[in-house]
């Protein structure tokens, strides 16, 4: 459990790599980790968003939107995805 204790997030948008996505949740998750996708939210409670090969939906409930510097220091790390994620 080499993260164990750690706070990783992940940005998460429209038409992102499923298999990369798949494998932050999943193998951080093994590690130890307490992984968290983030997003703009929008005003809303949660967002569904449609991965790009096999239009997988995943559920995002958690926004960055008004992330204090706190908060955001107690992320040991913020990954940003290649592909569509960042761009978006």
């Amino acid at each position: 459990m080499k993260l164990k204790g750690k706070k990783i997030g992940i940005l998460i948008e429209n038409k992102f790599e499923e298999p990369e996505i798949w494998y932050y949740k999943y193998r951080f998750s093994e590690e130890g980790a307490d992984v968290h996708f983030l997003t703009r939210l929008w005003g809303k409670p949660e967002l569904e968003f449609k991965g790009s090969l096999f239009q997988e939906p995943f559920k995002c409930k958690e926004s960055f939107e008004c992330m204090d510097d706190e908060t955001l220091g107690s992320y040991a790390v913020i990954i940003v995805p290649g592909g569509m994620v960042s761009d978006h």
